[in-house]
């Protein structure tokens, strides 16, 4: 596992650079393939792989586990991208709502109420109109350095847990938080932007070895996303622990 060497070797320019060269190639390979709209995939009993299940995250897996109510139904999925995110804000409302101990204070919870509301309108506006309607595209939404078998050079060799998989918004694919060393509610705009800057960089590099090219590269789309904010509302809605943070900086 990543994690078992991160803490010693993660300043390791060398071991990084493979790392992220593994990983760019993984997400230009996923990218490569659009999806019709937003959901998780089912496994039917004869073996068929069918995009009509709802985006799972953990946050849904939360609440369910909790006996907390969901307004998702199982077979839900969306064809915008702007559906997905006020869906899934719903989901850290309806957690306030039937779970107020999570508020540890008043000044909290007035803050977290008013993030809440900050985040309906802003979101969607920050969400580029030319991708609200797709192209999705498979999305590892749990890629956590457990996660990632690497070889002793750091080349990623097997990606494991990937029950949490899902289409999601093109402009979702984005490198990991933990790149920079930080755990997510650490994560800020000035100690992650070399570390996004040099993962864009690898991405390119990857693009001009393809013998396919899209209609707009990967690097652009992420360029785009730091630039205009979309990195932090990608990361926001998948965890109500980040969510606060990441709505700050963005």
């Amino acid at each position: 596992m990543l994690s078992s060497s991160w803490d010693e070797n993660h300043e390791d320019d060398r071991l990084q650079s493979n790392l992220q060269r593994s990983l760019a190639r993984i997400l230009l390979s996923l990218a490569a393939v659009p999806l019709p709209r937003i959901g998780a995939f089912r496994l039917d009993d004869v073996g068929c792989i069918h995009l009509d299940n709802r985006p799972l995250s953990t946050e849904v897996i939360m609440q369910e586990n909790e006996g907390l109510p969901l307004r998702v139904p199982r077979y839900t999925t969306y064809t915008r991208a702007d559906d997905f995110v006020l869906a899934q804000l719903d989901a850290f409302d309806n957690r306030l709502l039937h779970q107020p101990n999570t508020v540890t204070s008043e000044i909290d919870g007035r803050f977290e109420i008013a993030g809440l509301a900050g985040a309906r309108a802003i979101f969607p506006q920050m969400l580029r109109s030319d991708l609200r309607s797709g192209p999705f595209v498979c999305s590892l939404t749990d890629l956590h350095r457990s996660n990632i078998i690497v070889d002793n050079d750091w080349n990623i060799v097997r990606i494991i847990d990937l029950e949490f998989t899902c289409s999601w918004p093109l402009e979702f694919q984005q490198p990991p938080y933990w790149l920079g060393g930080q755990s997510a509610d650490e994560v800020d705009h000035d100690s992650f932007g070399s570390f996004y800057d040099r993962f864009v960089q690898i991405l390119e590099e990857e693009e001009e070895l393809l013998t396919t090219r899209p209609a707009e590269k990967l690097s652009s789309i992420m360029r785009r996303a730091w630039a205009s904010g979309t990195f932090w509302l990608a990361l926001a809605i998948q965890d109500p622990m980040i969510f606060p943070q990441s709505f700050g900086i963005g």
